[in-house]
């Protein structure tokens, strides 16, 4: 069972899996897994596992699009704290069942009983909820004690968060990757220590077939004379590399720091570098990959180039604007927050690699 949990966790086999192994151990008819849905605060099925595959359907269908409105249940547990265990015998009273258009209109004609439940981990944003549902002819319907193990319920809400976090970083990964194939020059994603290739948009890809001075040994850069670790941190160290491709001709590579908020870095929890290898090199372009790169707005990212390419001071950049030098000093220092960067050298040098 526990290798099932984890398994599920990172997406090795499917959490009804887990549910059915649990709705075995305790007998019961049906066992859910539950979340709340962050749009509309309402219950959300997310996994189920029942003795009749087409009548779980038909009733959990029912309940997703109409029932779950008259469910007492969540108003019973808003506020508990993950392990409190709910019984509906206990929190109901025999006239409150007999009156309640949930139980007569939903649970009797589904032949449904008592059930139990409890939150695997209940915060304001993210809540695990696991229920277990008897029949009504089952005699575990009469038990108000109808539970699993703190052991087992420890281990499910573990999994799940597993799965949640590495879901988080599979999320924040696609977006990296979107945000490097909206740049039309190569770029690739290296690990700054190991030189490791994370990720690499489709012009990086076009380029490291046609050119064998970029090839890659496994995942570790290994280009030209970059194959080994002191020479890689000697690039890191200088900005960049020229390697000769296979034309004969110089290949310039730029190698610039990630800065550790940026959208890039937040799969990865490491120092990163960019290695590019920039082929339009006009103001426009220069000041759309820095947009691109850091998060930067059409304004900070034309002062940048202003400064870099046009070798302008703050006060240059103002009268070229037509806005005061205390405007054009304030996106200096948004550009040195968002590039990670303390002085303006630094901004001028990150803005030459792009």
């Amino acid at each position: 069972m526990l290798e099932a949990m984890y398994g599920a966790a990172l997406g090795e086999n499917d959490w009804t899996e887990v549910l059915t192994f649990l709705r075995q151990a305790t007998g019961v008819a049906l066992v859910a897994l539950l979340s709340q849905d962050p749009r509309t605060d309402l219950p959300l099925l997310n996994a189920v596992a029942t003795h009749d595959d087409a009548w779980a359907e038909q009733a959990m269908g029912s309940y997703q699009r109409e029932f779950f409105l008259h469910d007492p249940t969540p108003a019973a547990v808003q506020g508990w704290q993950a392990g409190r265990w709910f019984n509906d015998r206990r929190a109901f009273s025999e006239h409150e069942r007999a009156h309640s258009l949930y139980y007569q209109e939903f649970l009797r004609p589904q032949g449904l009983g008592s059930w139990s439940g409890t939150y695997l981990f209940n915060e304001p944003h993210s809540q695990a909820f696991i229920s277990l549902q008897c029949l009504a002819d089952d005699k575990r319907s009469e038990d108000p004690d109808l539970r699993l193990s703190d052991g087992l319920t420890a281990h499910l809400a573990r999994a799940l968060r597993v799965a949640s976090r590495l879901g988080d970083v599979q999320r924040r990964a696609v977006v990296a990757e979107s945000t490097l194939d909206q740049l039309e020059t190569p770029v690739l994603l290296l690990e700054e220590e190991t030189g490791r290739l994370l990720l690499a948009n489709a012009a990086a890809r076009r380029l490291m077939q046609a050119e064998p001075v970029l090839a890659f040994r496994g995942d570790r850069v290994a280009p030209g004379v970059l194959s080994d670790s002191a020479t890689w941190r000697a690039a890191c160290r200088a900005g960049g590399c020229v390697l000769r491709a296979a034309s004969g001709a110089p290949m310039a590579l730029s190698l610039i720091p990630v800065p550790p908020g940026s959208t890039l870095a937040r799969s990865w929890p490491r120092p990163l570098v960019l290695m590019s290898l920039p082929s339009n090199k006009s103001a426009a372009a220069r000041a759309r990959r820095l947009r691109q790169l850091y998060g930067l707005t059409q304004a900070e990212a034309e002062v940048a180039v202003m400064l870099a390419c046009e070798e302008l001071t703050p006060a240059e950049c103002a009268d070229r604007r037509g806005v005061s030098v205390g405007t054009i000093r304030a996106q200096i220092k948004m550009l040195q927050m968002k590039m990670d960067v303390s002085r303006l050298a630094q901004i001028v040098s990150l803005a030459l690699m792009v």
